[in-house]
């Protein structure tokens, strides 16, 4: 009999396609680099896993501008509201890159506010 043959007479045999939590990191960040920005986030907000997953500094550090990023490293805000970003127990910290572009995100907003 045929390959087909075997695996259609085989009622236990199901097709299971990879899980993305089964992908490695490298892999993660290369599909990372062609979502959108709206994409990525929505990824990071799906569950725990895929936050885990999509919290890489491959990920995010393409997202900022570095020499605008490298500044607000050293830079505090003084125009409320500050920039406060919230920890919790049941989360990892965020990775340094994406909390670089939160920051840088949090001062075009504030520009654009006036």
């Amino acid at each position: 009999p045929s390959c087909r043959e075997k695996i259609s007479s085989n009622s236990k045999f199901v097709w299971e396609s990879p899980k993305m939590e089964s992908l490695p990191g490298e892999m993660i960040a290369e599909i990372g680099r062609y979502l959108s920005l709206a994409d990525v986030v929505a990824c990071s907000a799906t569950c725990r896993t895929w936050r885990e997953m999509f919290n890489d500094d491959r990920i995010w550090r393409r997202r900022c501008t570095l020499r605008l990023a490298e500044y607000l490293e050293d830079t505090d805000t003084t125009v409320p509201p500050g920039l406060q970003l919230t920890e919790h127990d049941s989360l990892s910290p965020l990775c340094e890159w994406r909390i670089r572009f939160i920051r840088e995100n949090h001062l075009w907003n504030n520009w654009r506010q006036g």
